[in-house]
């Protein structure tokens, strides 16, 4: 999954723990949709790049961990890059809804060049639910709640154009994004208490909630031999609103969030 800082970077000291459940959930979650038998299991690892926190001109890089599951002769299932790691409890021909947690990158003040207060790494459990208007379009909303970091509301809004090459060893999709969060979120990581302000020299600022970035996301997975693949991700979020007014990302921080990871992949069957 991509990160978001908009993309999301974990600490050093749960990086591994963060690589290990992003890159299983999705294996996990999809096992539990399935019936006993044969499965293709496909996992991998690689690199992104992206923005150290939220709202950062600096960038960072870190783990692109992949995993996928599915039956013997099935193409690879899409999900983008920046869906949160989830289990499907409800599934109908054309929509899924169940729980899924996100991981947020810490702030630290020595990142941001000012004294505003650190942010711890953010944890948001919620749900996610998935509707096909068609087979090439998918519609996905996400709300979670902060339980470390912040203790706020957020969530995200996709729509992705998928397509699949006709031999079925590529599958990719593009489409725009909105992100939202309540007055606590934003202010967790917009905001600059009063205190903050006399320290810094930047004015006050108390935002309300509501959309802070709107962006554009790709994702796709080439299967390059029945075993290989590479795994690839690129987008673009442009801070609004809290994000765009905020003190602190316009003296220390940039508008623009970039982000891009590459992985290698690797596919296996495996009798459940």
């Amino acid at each position: 999954m991509a990160f978001r800082s908009i993309v999301k970077r974990p600490s050093r000291r749960v990086s591994a723990a963060v690589v290990a459940l992003l890159g299983m959930m999705p294996v996990v979650a999809a096992a539990q949709d399935a019936d006993d038998g044969e499965r293709v299991v496909t996992i991998g690892l690689g690199a992104q790049v992206g923005p150290k926190h939220l709202g950062s001109d600096g960038y960072s890089v870190f783990p692109l961990p992949f995993g996928k599951i599915r039956r013997p002769g099935e193409p690879m299932p899409y999900s983008a890059s920046d869906d949160s790691p989830g289990i499907r409890l409800i599934r109908g021909e054309n929509f899924s809804i169940g729980p899924v947690v996100n991981f947020r990158a810490k702030r630290d003040e020595d990142d941001v060049g000012a004294a505003v207060g650190d942010v711890k790494i953010g944890i948001e459990p919620g749900v996610f639910v998935e509707a096909y208007p068609t087979q090439a379009i998918r519609v996905r909303g996400e709300a979670r709640i902060g339980v470390n970091g912040h203790d706020g509301i957020v969530g995200d809004i996709a729509v992705d154009y998928i397509l699949r090459s006709p031999d079925q060893r590529l599958v990719m999709g593009v489409g725009p994004r909105v992100r939202f969060g309540d007055g606590e979120f934003e202010g967790r990581y917009f905001g600059v208490e009063p205190d903050a302000a006399i320290r810094t020299g930047l004015s006050a600022y108390a935002p309300d909630g509501g959309v802070h970035a709107v962006g554009l996301q790709a994702s796709g997975h080439y299967q390059l031999t029945e075993s290989w693949g590479v795994y690839g991700l690129a987008g673009y979020d442009r801070l609004v609103g809290a994000g765009e007014e905020s003190p602190i990302v316009r003296s220390f921080g940039s508008e623009s969030q970039f982000y891009a990871g590459v992985a290698a992949t690797y596919s296996f069957n495996l009798r459940l």
